[in-house]
Protein backbone atom coordinates (compact mmCIF):
# COMPACT_ATOMS: atom_id res chain seq x y z
CA UNK A 1 0.00 0.00 0.00
CA UNK A 2 3.08 2.31 0.63
CA UNK A 3 4.07 2.18 -2.67
CA UNK A 4 0.67 2.94 -4.04
CA UNK A 5 0.49 5.89 -1.73
CA UNK A 6 3.62 6.96 -2.82
CA UNK A 7 3.14 6.51 -6.80
CA UNK A 8 -0.26 8.28 -6.73
CA UNK A 9 1.05 11.16 -4.07
CA UNK A 10 3.93 11.72 -6.81
CA UNK A 11 1.37 12.02 -9.62
CA UNK A 12 -1.02 14.31 -8.32
CA UNK A 13 2.38 16.39 -6.94
CA UNK A 14 2.66 16.51 -10.99
CA UNK A 15 -0.55 17.42 -11.66
CA UNK A 16 -0.73 20.13 -9.17
CA UNK A 17 2.96 21.71 -10.34
CA UNK A 18 1.04 22.48 -13.81
CA UNK A 19 -1.67 23.93 -12.13
CA UNK A 20 0.48 26.37 -9.60
CA UNK A 21 2.71 27.10 -12.72
CA UNK A 22 -0.12 28.94 -13.93
CA UNK A 23 -1.72 30.65 -10.88
CA UNK A 24 0.04 30.93 -8.06
CA UNK A 25 -1.06 29.02 -4.79
CA UNK A 26 -2.62 31.08 -2.52
CA UNK A 27 -0.60 32.11 0.06
CA UNK A 28 -2.32 30.59 3.12
CA UNK A 29 -0.62 29.02 6.11
CA UNK A 30 2.81 27.44 6.38
CA UNK A 31 3.12 23.66 7.09
CA UNK A 32 6.31 23.72 9.76
CA UNK A 33 5.32 19.99 11.14
CA UNK A 34 6.57 18.54 8.03
CA UNK A 35 10.21 18.26 9.43
CA UNK A 36 9.23 16.78 12.76
CA UNK A 37 7.42 14.17 10.71
CA UNK A 38 8.60 13.14 7.42
CA UNK A 39 7.22 9.62 6.39
CA UNK A 40 3.64 10.97 8.05
CA UNK A 41 1.16 13.28 5.84
CA UNK A 42 1.05 16.62 7.19
CA UNK A 43 -0.09 20.19 5.83
CA UNK A 44 -2.02 23.26 6.88
CA UNK A 45 -5.48 24.12 6.73
CA UNK A 46 -7.43 27.46 7.11
CA UNK A 47 -11.30 26.05 7.34
CA UNK A 48 -14.35 26.38 9.09
CA UNK A 49 -16.52 24.07 11.07
CA UNK A 50 -19.01 24.41 12.10
CA UNK A 51 -22.04 22.41 14.46
CA UNK A 52 -25.26 21.63 13.42
CA UNK A 53 -27.62 19.54 15.49
CA UNK A 54 -29.34 16.89 13.68
CA UNK A 55 -31.89 14.56 15.46
CA UNK A 56 -30.78 11.79 17.13
CA UNK A 57 -32.32 8.94 15.78
CA UNK A 58 -31.54 10.26 12.47
CA UNK A 59 -28.08 10.24 12.73
CA UNK A 60 -27.90 6.48 14.20
CA UNK A 61 -29.27 5.37 11.61
CA UNK A 62 -26.46 6.71 9.48
CA UNK A 63 -23.73 5.12 11.88
CA UNK A 64 -22.89 1.65 12.62
CA UNK A 65 -21.75 2.45 15.72
CA UNK A 66 -23.71 3.08 19.59
CA UNK A 67 -23.92 7.77 20.26
CA UNK A 68 -22.27 8.32 23.16
CA UNK A 69 -24.26 10.00 25.45
CA UNK A 70 -22.85 14.28 25.00
CA UNK A 71 -21.04 15.31 27.92
CA UNK A 72 -23.28 18.60 27.89
CA UNK A 73 -22.70 19.37 31.67
CA UNK A 74 -19.15 20.20 30.79
CA UNK A 75 -19.18 23.61 30.10
CA UNK A 76 -15.75 24.64 28.57
CA UNK A 77 -16.91 21.88 25.40
CA UNK A 78 -20.57 23.18 25.83
CA UNK A 79 -21.63 26.35 27.53
CA UNK A 80 -25.07 26.62 26.76
CA UNK A 81 -25.84 22.82 26.74
CA UNK A 82 -27.33 21.12 23.92
CA UNK A 83 -31.06 20.52 22.04
CA UNK A 84 -32.73 17.90 23.89
CA UNK A 85 -32.68 14.95 21.13
CA UNK A 86 -29.91 16.11 18.88
CA UNK A 87 -26.75 14.96 18.22
CA UNK A 88 -24.21 17.38 16.84
CA UNK A 89 -23.01 16.73 13.20
CA UNK A 90 -19.52 18.33 11.79
CA UNK A 91 -19.28 20.21 9.02
CA UNK A 92 -15.96 21.64 7.57
CA UNK A 93 -14.86 23.30 3.98
CA UNK A 94 -11.20 24.81 3.67
CA UNK A 95 -8.40 25.52 2.02
CA UNK A 96 -5.67 22.76 2.59
CA UNK A 97 -1.41 24.48 2.43
CA UNK A 98 1.41 23.00 1.58
CA UNK A 99 0.95 19.28 1.35
CA UNK A 100 4.02 17.15 2.37
CA UNK A 101 4.72 13.68 3.07
CA UNK A 102 8.46 12.19 2.54
CA UNK A 103 10.01 14.11 0.11
CA UNK A 104 6.76 15.00 -2.40
CA UNK A 105 4.81 17.96 -1.93
CA UNK A 106 0.86 19.01 -3.23
CA UNK A 107 1.10 22.93 -3.25
CA UNK A 108 -3.20 23.36 -1.82
CA UNK A 109 -6.19 21.74 -2.36
CA UNK A 110 -9.53 22.36 -1.19
CA UNK A 111 -10.86 19.63 1.74
CA UNK A 112 -14.54 19.52 3.31
CA UNK A 113 -16.29 17.03 5.08
CA UNK A 114 -19.23 16.04 6.72
CA UNK A 115 -19.05 13.94 10.07
CA UNK A 116 -20.46 12.88 13.83
CA UNK A 117 -18.12 13.18 16.33
CA UNK A 118 -19.14 11.31 20.05
CA UNK A 119 -19.32 7.74 18.05
CA UNK A 120 -19.04 4.92 20.86
CA UNK A 121 -16.51 2.69 18.19
CA UNK A 122 -15.24 0.37 20.84
CA UNK A 123 -18.57 0.20 22.74
CA UNK A 124 -16.90 0.93 26.13
CA UNK A 125 -19.45 4.00 26.86
CA UNK A 126 -17.07 6.46 26.88
CA UNK A 127 -14.13 7.23 24.42
CA UNK A 128 -15.27 9.47 21.33
CA UNK A 129 -14.35 8.88 18.06
CA UNK A 130 -15.24 11.07 14.72
CA UNK A 131 -17.28 9.12 12.30
CA UNK A 132 -16.95 10.48 8.71
CA UNK A 133 -20.58 10.55 7.00
CA UNK A 134 -18.57 11.88 3.71
CA UNK A 135 -15.33 13.33 2.79
CA UNK A 136 -14.41 15.63 -0.43
CA UNK A 137 -11.65 16.99 -2.00
CA UNK A 138 -11.35 19.95 -4.77
CA UNK A 139 -8.51 21.38 -6.68
CA UNK A 140 -7.85 25.03 -6.66
CA UNK A 141 -7.66 25.33 -10.14
CA UNK A 142 -9.99 22.40 -11.32
CA UNK A 143 -11.38 18.77 -10.83
CA UNK A 144 -8.29 17.37 -12.29
CA UNK A 145 -6.35 17.92 -8.95
CA UNK A 146 -8.64 16.19 -6.82
CA UNK A 147 -9.20 12.93 -8.47
CA UNK A 148 -5.56 10.94 -7.28
CA UNK A 149 -5.96 12.80 -4.00
CA UNK A 150 -9.15 10.92 -3.75
CA UNK A 151 -8.51 7.43 -4.76
CA UNK A 152 -5.77 7.53 -2.37
CA UNK A 153 -7.85 8.11 0.47
CA UNK A 154 -10.50 5.85 -0.42
CA UNK A 155 -7.77 2.97 -0.65
CA UNK A 156 -6.39 4.06 2.78
CA UNK A 157 -10.06 3.74 4.47
CA UNK A 158 -11.45 7.17 3.80
CA UNK A 159 -15.17 7.74 2.30
CA UNK A 160 -14.10 10.58 -0.32
CA UNK A 161 -15.69 12.33 -3.05
CA UNK A 162 -14.30 14.19 -5.95
CA UNK A 163 -15.70 17.96 -5.33
CA UNK A 164 -16.11 21.68 -6.33
CA UNK A 165 -15.57 23.38 -3.33
CA UNK A 166 -15.76 27.44 -3.74
CA UNK A 167 -14.12 29.57 -3.39
CA UNK A 168 -10.91 27.92 -4.79
CA UNK A 169 -8.35 29.94 -4.11
CA UNK A 170 -9.62 30.98 -0.85
CA UNK A 171 -10.77 29.29 2.64
CA UNK A 172 -14.49 31.19 1.71
CA UNK A 173 -15.43 34.28 0.38
CA UNK A 174 -16.92 37.35 0.95
CA UNK A 175 -20.28 38.16 0.66
CA UNK A 176 -20.85 41.22 2.13
CA UNK A 177 -19.78 44.13 4.89
CA UNK A 178 -21.43 45.98 7.98
CA UNK A 179 -21.06 43.67 9.54
CA UNK A 180 -18.28 40.85 7.48
CA UNK A 181 -20.11 37.91 5.83
CA UNK A 182 -18.65 35.23 4.46
CA UNK A 183 -19.74 32.02 2.42
CA UNK A 184 -18.16 28.47 1.10
CA UNK A 185 -20.20 25.65 -0.86
CA UNK A 186 -19.09 22.22 -1.18
CA UNK A 187 -20.51 20.47 -4.61
CA UNK A 188 -19.51 16.80 -5.03
CA UNK A 189 -19.08 16.07 -8.91
CA UNK A 190 -20.76 13.18 -10.52
CA UNK A 191 -20.43 13.92 -13.92
CA UNK A 192 -18.38 16.67 -14.76
CA UNK A 193 -18.86 18.37 -17.89
CA UNK A 194 -16.43 20.83 -18.30
CA UNK A 195 -16.83 21.44 -21.99
CA UNK A 196 -20.78 23.03 -22.67
CA UNK A 197 -21.42 23.87 -19.18
CA UNK A 198 -24.10 21.83 -17.04
CA UNK A 199 -22.49 18.73 -15.04
CA UNK A 200 -24.25 16.33 -12.45
CA UNK A 201 -22.79 18.14 -9.41
CA UNK A 202 -25.46 18.06 -6.93
CA UNK A 203 -24.73 20.13 -3.77
CA UNK A 204 -23.56 18.64 -0.59
CA UNK A 205 -24.06 22.35 1.68
CA UNK A 206 -23.15 25.49 2.08
CA UNK A 207 -22.19 27.77 4.71
CA UNK A 208 -22.96 31.34 5.35
CA UNK A 209 -21.42 33.34 8.43
CA UNK A 210 -19.87 36.40 9.90
CA UNK A 211 -17.92 36.79 13.37
CA UNK A 212 -20.16 35.39 16.53
CA UNK A 213 -21.36 38.29 18.71
CA UNK A 214 -22.73 35.55 21.36
CA UNK A 215 -20.83 31.92 20.77
CA UNK A 216 -22.43 29.04 21.26
CA UNK A 217 -19.29 27.22 21.56
CA UNK A 218 -15.67 27.62 22.46
CA UNK A 219 -12.52 27.16 21.05
CA UNK A 220 -11.62 23.93 22.84
CA UNK A 221 -15.70 23.01 21.46
CA UNK A 222 -13.96 22.83 18.03
CA UNK A 223 -10.73 21.54 19.08
CA UNK A 224 -11.96 18.25 20.98
CA UNK A 225 -14.50 17.37 18.46
CA UNK A 226 -11.81 17.94 15.43
CA UNK A 227 -9.49 15.58 16.90
CA UNK A 228 -11.16 12.79 17.79
CA UNK A 229 -10.01 9.95 16.39
CA UNK A 230 -11.61 8.99 12.52
CA UNK A 231 -13.12 5.72 12.21
CA UNK A 232 -11.98 4.44 8.68
CA UNK A 233 -13.73 2.19 6.39
CA UNK A 234 -11.58 -1.27 6.86
CA UNK A 235 -12.04 -1.28 10.46
CA UNK A 236 -9.48 0.11 11.91
CA UNK A 237 -8.75 4.08 12.81
CA UNK A 238 -6.82 7.10 12.60
CA UNK A 239 -5.55 10.09 14.19
CA UNK A 240 -6.11 13.26 12.10
CA UNK A 241 -4.69 15.84 14.67
CA UNK A 242 -4.97 19.62 14.12
CA UNK A 243 -3.20 21.88 16.06
CA UNK A 244 -3.99 25.48 16.56
CA UNK A 245 -1.33 26.80 18.67
CA UNK A 246 0.47 28.89 16.14
CA UNK A 247 0.62 32.61 15.94
CA UNK A 248 -0.93 32.67 12.49
CA UNK A 249 -3.71 30.32 13.47
CA UNK A 250 -6.37 33.57 13.89
CA UNK A 251 -8.77 31.89 15.90
CA UNK A 252 -13.10 33.28 15.43
CA UNK A 253 -15.96 31.67 16.24
CA UNK A 254 -18.82 32.03 14.28
CA UNK A 255 -22.38 32.94 13.51
CA UNK A 256 -24.30 31.31 10.61
CA UNK A 257 -26.45 29.14 8.63
CA UNK A 258 -25.85 25.78 7.05
CA UNK A 259 -28.29 24.29 4.23
CA UNK A 260 -27.74 20.78 4.55
CA UNK A 261 -28.90 18.35 1.42
CA UNK A 262 -28.21 14.78 0.63
CA UNK A 263 -26.02 12.54 2.19
CA UNK A 264 -26.88 13.65 5.06
CA UNK A 265 -30.25 12.92 5.32
CA UNK A 266 -29.37 8.96 3.47
CA UNK A 267 -29.56 9.46 0.19
CA UNK A 268 -26.38 10.39 -1.21
CA UNK A 269 -26.48 9.59 -5.11
CA UNK A 270 -24.64 6.26 -5.31
CA UNK A 271 -23.06 5.73 -9.13
CA UNK A 272 -22.21 3.18 -10.94
CA UNK A 273 -20.13 3.40 -14.03
CA UNK A 274 -20.69 7.20 -15.43
CA UNK A 275 -24.45 6.93 -14.75
CA UNK A 276 -26.31 8.32 -11.84
CA UNK A 277 -30.18 8.44 -11.11
CA UNK A 278 -32.20 10.26 -8.34
CA UNK A 279 -35.57 9.75 -6.68
CA UNK A 280 -38.48 12.11 -7.42
CA UNK A 281 -38.28 15.33 -5.60
CA UNK A 282 -40.49 15.00 -2.04
CA UNK A 283 -43.45 17.45 -3.07
CA UNK A 284 -43.52 17.06 -7.10
CA UNK A 285 -42.01 15.48 -9.73
CA UNK A 286 -42.50 11.97 -11.37
CA UNK A 287 -42.54 8.90 -10.00
CA UNK A 288 -40.00 7.80 -7.06
CA UNK A 289 -39.37 4.91 -9.83
CA UNK A 290 -38.14 7.01 -12.60
CA UNK A 291 -35.95 9.82 -13.12
CA UNK A 292 -35.57 12.94 -12.23
CA UNK A 293 -35.65 15.96 -15.11
CA UNK A 294 -34.41 19.27 -13.66
CA UNK A 295 -34.73 22.28 -16.02
CA UNK A 296 -33.74 24.80 -13.34
CA UNK A 297 -32.63 25.36 -10.13
CA UNK A 298 -35.12 24.19 -7.55
CA UNK A 299 -35.90 25.30 -4.26
CA UNK A 300 -38.27 24.57 -1.08
CA UNK A 301 -39.42 27.52 0.83
CA UNK A 302 -37.64 28.07 4.34
CA UNK A 303 -41.12 28.37 5.45
CA UNK A 304 -41.70 24.96 5.32
CA UNK A 305 -38.24 23.99 7.27
CA UNK A 306 -36.57 22.53 4.03
CA UNK A 307 -34.46 24.12 1.22
CA UNK A 308 -33.37 21.87 -1.57
CA UNK A 309 -30.62 22.93 -3.84
CA UNK A 310 -29.38 21.54 -7.20
CA UNK A 311 -26.99 23.20 -9.17
CA UNK A 312 -27.66 20.83 -11.94
CA UNK A 313 -29.43 19.49 -14.77
CA UNK A 314 -30.46 16.22 -14.51
CA UNK A 315 -31.85 14.74 -17.78
CA UNK A 316 -33.75 11.53 -18.13
CA UNK A 317 -31.72 8.57 -18.59
CA UNK A 318 -32.75 5.78 -21.23
CA UNK A 319 -34.63 2.87 -19.87
CA UNK A 320 -31.89 0.41 -20.31
CA UNK A 321 -29.66 2.38 -17.67
CA UNK A 322 -31.94 1.47 -14.79
CA UNK A 323 -29.79 -1.86 -13.81
CA UNK A 324 -26.76 0.71 -13.61
CA UNK A 325 -28.16 3.03 -11.54
CA UNK A 326 -30.06 3.65 -7.80
CA UNK A 327 -33.39 4.83 -7.03
CA UNK A 328 -32.75 7.32 -4.24
CA UNK A 329 -35.68 9.55 -2.63
CA UNK A 330 -34.35 12.92 -1.98
CA UNK A 331 -35.36 14.25 2.20
CA UNK A 332 -33.13 16.71 2.96
CA UNK A 333 -32.72 18.10 6.23
CA UNK A 334 -33.69 21.53 7.54
CA UNK A 335 -32.04 24.68 7.08
CA UNK A 336 -30.08 25.53 10.32
CA UNK A 337 -29.99 28.74 11.39
CA UNK A 338 -27.87 30.94 13.74
CA UNK A 339 -25.42 28.08 14.01
CA UNK A 340 -22.05 27.81 15.87
CA UNK A 341 -18.92 28.07 13.98
CA UNK A 342 -15.22 28.64 13.83
CA UNK A 343 -12.82 29.27 11.42
CA UNK A 344 -8.90 29.05 11.86
CA UNK A 345 -5.57 27.57 10.28
CA UNK A 346 -4.34 24.67 12.19
CA UNK A 347 -1.01 22.37 11.40
CA UNK A 348 -2.55 18.96 10.50
CA UNK A 349 -0.39 15.18 11.09
CA UNK A 350 -2.36 12.46 9.40
CA UNK A 351 -0.83 9.23 11.03
CA UNK A 352 -1.04 5.72 9.62
CA UNK A 353 -4.49 3.56 10.32
CA UNK A 354 -3.95 1.70 13.20
CA UNK A 355 -6.22 -0.19 15.68
CA UNK A 356 -9.25 1.88 17.09
CA UNK A 357 -8.06 1.32 20.72
CA UNK A 358 -4.60 2.37 20.36
CA UNK A 359 -5.84 5.71 17.93
CA UNK A 360 -7.52 6.29 21.14
CA UNK A 361 -5.42 5.89 23.42
CA UNK A 362 -2.49 8.02 21.56
CA UNK A 363 -4.78 10.88 21.25
CA UNK A 364 -2.42 13.78 21.71
CA UNK A 365 -4.44 15.26 24.27
CA UNK A 366 -2.49 19.04 24.10
CA UNK A 367 -4.07 19.60 20.75
CA UNK A 368 -7.54 19.58 22.68
CA UNK A 369 -6.77 22.55 24.93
Amino acid sequence: MSRLLTTLFTIVGLLGSFASAQVAANPNCPNTLAIYNPNLRTQCSNATWFIIPVTKTAVQSLVPFPLLPLPTSDKTLFPSGFPAGKHPVLLSSGYVNDIRMINLQIAALKQGSISVPFVDRLKDGKTAFNYPLQNYIGGTQNNLQAVIPTLVGTAEGTNIMVATITPLDNAYAPISSNPNEFSTEVKSVIVPNPVSGPGIIPEAFDLDFITAKSPLYTKHTFHTLVNQPQILTNTMCQRNTYYFNNTFTGEVLRSGNATLVPPLAGSAPKVLGAFILVGSLPLHGPSPRHPVELSSTAYFSPTEGQQLVWSFLCSALSPSLLPLTTLLPLTPFPMNQAQGGYSASGENVGYNAETCASAAAKLDKSALI
